[in-house]
């Protein structure tokens, strides 16, 4: 399912926002939505409505869709569109939130992932662990 290519997988936890959900991702990725945050203009985001509504709307939709996949891991999926969808906008929280209110990026430290990955009840990340990745703030 993950096929990262040269790029090192990173984790980012999002229980600060009340999402159970940790996501594998890259920091390219984390650079390019990023980027979008910055050359795109507030009135571009959720037709006019901009970027602050755009973190509100994501926060309460991905809180209850965590609960919603935390009680139904089957559907925990790479074809599972919404499965894919939530883990996208869930980067998209993670960088708004980092956008707006001017916060570094803290990253899961790997073996804190990796210990999380061998107690939950379900693993969707086909074998892929995040490494640390230099310059950039881990949570412990």
């Amino acid at each position: 399912m993950f096929d990262f290519g040269n790029k090192q997988p990173c984790a980012i936890a999002l229980t600060d926002f009340g999402i159970t959900t940790a996501i594998i991702t890259t920091i390219e990725d984390i650079e390019e939505v990023t980027q979008q945050f910055e050359i795109y203009p507030d009135s571009a985001w959720c037709e006019g409505r901009g970027k602050k509504y755009l973190f509100k709307m994501l926060k309460k939709k991905l809180k209850i869709q965590d609960t919603y996949f935390n009680k139904n891991i089957e559907e925990i999926t790479a074809l599972n569109q919404t499965w894919v969808d939530f883990c996208d906008d869930c980067l998209l929280l993670f960088v708004l939130d980092t956008h707006l209110n001017g916060k570094p990026f803290r990253l899961m430290h790997p073996e804190l992932f990796k210990k999380l990955k061998k107690d939950a009840p379900f693993d969707a990340t086909s074998g892929v662990d995040p490494v640390l990745i230099p310059g950039i703030p881990i949570e412990q």
